[in-house]
C-alpha cells in the first residue's frame, strides 16, 4: 500500500471512532461521511475514492456499535461471601450501609455462583473507580475494582 491511501485509512478511522454513533437514517453510510462529501458555495470538495463494500461494513460496524446497550467499565465490588443462608441477608445490608452513606452512587446485589456480591459505581476508566475506591476505603477495607460490562444509561 502507498502512504498516502494509508493516511487516507488513518484518517478515516479515526473520523469513524469519533463519529460512530451518527448513522444517517435512510442509509447505512455514516453520518460524517455525507458532511465530508458535501459541498457548499465558496468551500472546497472532498471526494473519497473507496469500493461500495467498504461503505457497507462501516454501515454495519456502527449499527451494531449503536445497538449495544453495554460497554466494557469498572465497578468497585465492596461484598463477597458464599455462606449460604446468611450472605445474601448481609449483601442486602452492606448496600444498604454503602446506599446511606454514598447516595447518588449506584449500588447493586449479584449472585455469582457461589458469592452474594455488592458492586458499586459505573466508571469507563480505571481511574475513575480507583477515585471512589481511595474514598469509600475507610467504610470498606477490603474493596476491590472490577473490570465488567456496565449498562450505557448509568453513565
Amino acid at each position: 500500500m502507498s502512504q498516502p491511501i494509508i493516511v487516507r485509512l488513518l484518517v478515516l478511522i479515526i473520523i469513524l471512532q469519533i463519529y460512530s454513533p451518527l448513522v444517517a437514517q435512510n442509509s447505512k453510510r455514516p453520518v460524517i461521511l455525507n458532511e465530508i462529501t458535501s459541498s457548499k458555495n465558496g468551500e472546497g470538495k472532498v471526494e473519497i475514492i473507496q469500493d461500495k463494500k467498504i461503505d457497507e461494513l462501516l454501515g454495519k460496524y456502527i449499527e451494531s456499535n449503536t445497538q449495544k446497550n453495554t460497554i466494557t467499565g469498572y465497578r468497585i465490588c465492596i461484598f463477597s461471601e458464599s455462606k449460604q443462608g446468611i450472605a445474601k441477608t448481609k449483601a442486602g445490608d452492606i448496600r444498604t450501609k454503602f446506599i446511606s452513606n454514598y447516595p447518588g452512587i449506584d449500588a447493586s446485589i449479584r449472585y455469582e455462583r457461589p458469592d452474594w456480591r455488592v458492586f458499586v459505581g459505573n466508571y469507563r476508566s480505571r481511574t475513575e473507580a480507583f477515585r471512589l475506591k481511595k474514598q469509600i476505603e475507610p467504610m470498606f477495607p477490603n474493596a476491590y475494582i472490577v473490570e465488567t460490562q456496565i449498562d450505557l444509561s448509568k453513565l
